[in-house]
């Protein structure tokens, strides 16, 4: 099993805030995609990718100049047409300068830590949070069952054993990303798996597609990935 994965560099033609930027990113690749051609984008389905967000640091939380971000998938066929398509591409707030791609294979994971929130929601347009939920428990077996469902995407598991060891918040009050009239709350992690095969399986599928949810709105849960060392 491996995904793929797009590094973009791009140039910001007007500076943007931290808060607003994944969700100009997410717009750059639907329309990317929807100028390839790729018919599966417009399906209604867990969508299969996840990206960052603008990786170079944000000053006073805004980004401008010279930046990067980096867009993940399992799909080789959604790969290509998008890097085809964002050659040469530009827009009113982006202006792509290049691409590099690389492939990564399988190997145990040791530790995923989010990069962008976590959002998982509760209740329709209601996320989990710590003041109006705190059940750490159901938090967690949201995760598991969300990344049960991408798994039938890529390679189906069947386990009702959660795939987390333990699990860490790395803050206490929800980060906020907006999302055309809404805000998306979330929670960066870090993530421990357990070591069984059937349990490695899912964190490296979340580790292509994102852990939780709005994936691909806004990369939520996109992640760094640490694989233990090999003996």
């Amino acid at each position: 099993m491996h995904f793929y994965e797009l590094k973009i560099d791009l140039s910001l033609k007007n500076k943007i805030h931290f808060q607003s930027s994944p969700e100009a990113i997410g717009k750059l690749i639907a329309t990317a995609l929807i100028n390839s051609g790729y018919k599966s984008h417009n399906e209604n389905k867990i969508k299969n990718y996840v990206f960052s967000n603008l990786e170079k640091r944000a000053n006073n939380g805004w980004y401008e100049g010279n930046n990067f971000f980096r867009f993940r998938s399992f799909d080789k066929e959604l790969i290509l047409k998008l890097f085809n398509s964002l050659l040469m591409y530009e827009d009113n707030i982006f202006k792509v300068n290049s691409l590099s791609s690389k492939v990564i294979h399988q190997k145990p994971i040791k530790l995923l830590e989010t990069s962008n929130p976590v959002f998982v929601t509760v209740f329709k347009n209601r996320f989990w949070t710590f003041q109006q939920d705190g059940d750490i428990m159901k938090y967690i077996k949201l995760l598991h069952q969300n990344a049960l469902r991408k798994s039938k995407y890529i390679k189906p598991v069947e386990t009702n054993a959660i795939f987390i060891e333990y699990m860490e918040f790395l803050n206490r009050k929800p980060f906020t990303f907006k999302y055309k009239d809404s805000k998306f709350f979330g929670f960066k992690l870090k993530i421990y798996p357990k070591d069984d095969e059937i349990s490695q399986k899912l964190p490296f599928i979340v580790a292509g597609m994102g852990v939780g949810e709005k994936n691909s709105a806004v990369g939520g849960g996109f992640c760094k990935v640490a694989f233990r060392r090999e003996e």
